[in-house]
């Protein structure tokens, strides 16, 4: 255990650090906004309870490096200490204890939504479907049909059952209990195909070099995107998506000499959409007696004109 945990430090905190230290500096000369709580909860591996309460987008996404790092601290050890029969029964009853709690807490803590999908108690049955995967894997790879589901043609057809799934977040309850657990069954044994047919089409084309190279670069790749990549992203640009997942029309945004950033164009959008509308005074309805006036006032000057020949 003393090695694992050597090579996830080396692997894992020398590039996250370096980041950290260059984001804060970035931030200091005023390309990104990041303050005093973000890098907190981020060196402390802690930004899963923070991530969606945070103003600021550079380090957002660290919250699944938290999760990441608070499963290597607690998985080990589990299985360290209970051994893996024990341990397997654990993972069994986080997979199936875990999406009742998401709903029970959706449930009976008011804002608890914001967490729901970050937080460590509400995402962990992910992590430990792919632990009982790899338990199970050396006698599921032996039976007949298990191998004839998994590498059999129609196995694909699951990636749009996992598409139509992910689409249900309209429905929290229905989403976090049932579709959440089947995505990650599906994506868990997706990862176990083409682990053991790496010869199907799509296991090839994973296997070509470009991606192979992208493969080893991803974690720093994970780290720099949402800083570089998104946070340098021209707000003149057709559709700027803000990082809540709002988008702004280049029309709505100032001219490039006057240009601000999606999120104050997002705040300015919220601000007129909270405004009450001015409506139209309306136009005051004529009555049939009002009506009935005006005609015998029009009928008497057309008589008076008519005596005196107009």
């Amino acid at each position: 255990m003393k090695a694992f945990y050597i090579r996830r430090v080396l692997r894992i905190f020398p590039a996250f650090y370096v980041f950290i230290v260059f984001a804060t500096l970035l931030a200091g000369i005023g390309f990104a906004t990041i303050d005093r709580r973000d890098v907190i909860y981020a060196v402390t591996y802690t930004m899963n309870y923070h991530a969606n309460y945070s103003e600021n987008f550079s380090l957002r996404h660290l919250w699944s490096l938290a999760v990441e790092e608070q499963f290597y601290l607690l998985w080990p050890l589990t299985l360290a200490i209970l051994m893996p029969l024990r341990a397997t029964r654990v993972l069994v009853g986080v997979v199936l204890v875990v999406p009742i709690l998401r709903v029970a807490l959706y449930r009976f803590m008011p804002g608890y939504e914001n967490i729901a999908d970050t937080g460590f108690e509400g995402v962990c049955d992910a992590l430990a479907t792919g632990c009982l995967l790899a338990i199970a894997m050396p006698r599921l790879v032996r039976m007949d049909s298990f191998n004839r589901f998994v590498l059999g043609p129609l196995f694909p057809v699951l990636f749009a059952a996992v598409f139509v799934a992910n689409k249900q977040r309209d429905h929290p309850k229905f989403f976090w209990l049932l579709c959440v657990p089947f995505m990650n069954v599906t994506l868990a044994l997706t990862v176990l195909r083409y682990v053991e047919a790496p010869f199907l089409p799509l296991g090839r084309l994973l296997n070509r070099q470009p991606l192979v190279s992208i493969g080893v670069l991803s974690y720093s790749l994970y780290l720099w995107q949402q800083l570089l990549l998104i946070q340098s992203r021209p707000v003149t640009s057709m559709f700027v998506e803000h990082p809540d997942g709002v988008r702004v029309r280049r029309r709505l945004l100032s001219p490039r000499r006057n240009a601000i950033s999606p999120s104050e164009a997002a705040l300015r959008i919220g601000a007129d959409a909270r405004r009450p509308a001015v409506r139209p005074a309306a136009r005051p309805a004529v009555g049939a007696a009002s009506f009935r006036r005006v005609r015998r006032i029009v009928s008497r000057r057309g008589r008076r004109c008519h005596r005196v020949g107009i």
